[in-house]
């Protein structure tokens, strides 16, 4: 009697990182792996822990264009140079790095965040306004 080899299955195909799907995506993706200690959510009080959830659940619904477009106290952004910013420089940001994005929650208080691409590093959460000059 002879034995049957079993074809082993098929694998998965596997994806380079270039076809994860990250390119292509119009909106952002917020990454919060890098809050700096004492300007992180632990720093805001309830209502501005709460308005700082809208102010990105509603960002995450916007595409890039939408947001550009936006005044810097609604749904837009300004950019400030690391150069005005009062905490050390994150270790993860890269000294070519200028300037990081400002949106506002909670009034006119700011949260800062480094663009990657679509992603989103939010770095600091200013809810006291003494991460920069305010003016």
């Amino acid at each position: 009697m002879t034995k049957k080899i079993k074809k082993p299955e098929a694998e998965a195909p596997k994806l380079k990182k270039s076809e994860l799907g990250i390119q292509g995506i119009d909106y952002p993706i917020f990454c919060f792996k890098h809050l700096c200690k004492d300007y992180d959510i632990e720093a805001c009080t309830d209502e501005d822990k709460k308005a700082f959830i809208n102010q990105i659940v509603n960002l995450s619904k916007l595409g890039w264009k939408q947001i550009e477009i936006s005044p810097r106290h609604g749904m837009g952004y300004e950019k400030i140079k690391m150069g005005s910013i009062r905490p050390p420089r994150p270790d993860f940001l890269t000294p070519d790095v200028s300037e990081l994005y400002a949106f506002r929650f909670s009034g006119e208080k700011p949260f800062l965040a480094f663009r990657n691409r679509c992603i989103l590093h939010v770095i600091y959460i200013d809810s006291k306004f003494n991460v920069y000059d305010h003016e």
